[in-house]
């Protein structure tokens, strides 16, 4: 069987249902579907989203992505976290322990591994984001690895770009104004698109950064159905990203 086939075969199944088709066209001496790296990421991406696959820059082979998407099938997920001591960030991501095992004087930040852990001294980033504001309260951490450091520092940063332009803007839905760390707290007419917040996170020399957004919410009578006045709204953002070996 080759890709275009297994692609059409595949197009509306599961995971398992896939893991079957492929357990069913083995033979004794090879799997055909090992030989598909970019079926199995263009597969995950379809029924996970594409951050899964985006994080793992370490699977490369048919094989290696063939067992991890073994691994999704199963729902497995493992807790891991990093510690940000008084003295700055321990970069060796370990096993999540209960916080009262952990020093008073460090702070662990949790973080999920989906399907299958990275090998033993893999390198990547930690993505550490905190909002706060009228949007809600977000405490998040998660991780991008690739061989190539400048590749998961610029998906990293992508990430942060789109994650924060995804939590606003069902909230700003009008004119706002953006402080971004510059000279001057800008204006706009509508909140701006991803890619403003993508540019801003990948001009960031210190791999780290912050937008505070105010904007202003129409009050509508619910009776009546139309504008009374309107309330004064912001939101503070904050990420980190954090060489780590796991």
């Amino acid at each position: 069987m080759d890709e275009d086939e297994l692609r059409r075969k595949t197009a509306n199944m599961k995971l398992p249902q896939i893991l079957s088709l492929c357990g069913e066209i083995t033979t004794s001496r090879t799997n055909p579907c090992f030989n598909f790296p970019d079926f199995w990421r263009d597969t995950i991406t379809r029924l996970y989203g594409n951050i899964v696959v985006l994080q793992r820059g370490d699977l490369t082979t048919g094989r290696e992505w063939h067992n991890f998407a073994g691994y999704m099938a199963t729902g497995i997920s493992y807790k891991y976290r990093i510690l940000h001591r008084a003295n700055g960030w321990e970069n060796v991501a370990k096993p999540f322990v209960p916080l009262e095992q952990i020093d008073e004087d460090s702070w662990a930040h949790q973080f999920d591994i989906p399907g299958a852990l990275p090998k033993k001294g893999t390198k990547g980033f930690f993505v550490r984001l905190y909002l706060d504001g009228s949007a809600g309260s977000i405490d998040e951490g998660t991780f991008f690895i690739n061989p190539n450091p400048k590749v998961a520092l610029d998906l990293a940063k992508r990430y942060v770009g789109d994650y924060f332009h995804s939590k606003m803007a069902e909230f700003v839905l009008g004119a706002c104004t953006l402080d971004g760390g510059g000279d001057e707290v800008e204006e706009f007419p509508t909140f701006p698109a991803a890619d403003l917040f993508i540019r801003s996170a990948k001009a960031a020399r210190t791999n780290s950064g912050y937008w505070i957004l105010d904007w202003s919410r129409e009050l509508v009578d619910p009776e009546e159905g139309y504008v009374v006045g309107a309330v004064r709204e912001g939101a503070e953002f904050t990420w980190e990203l954090v060489d780590i070996t796991f």
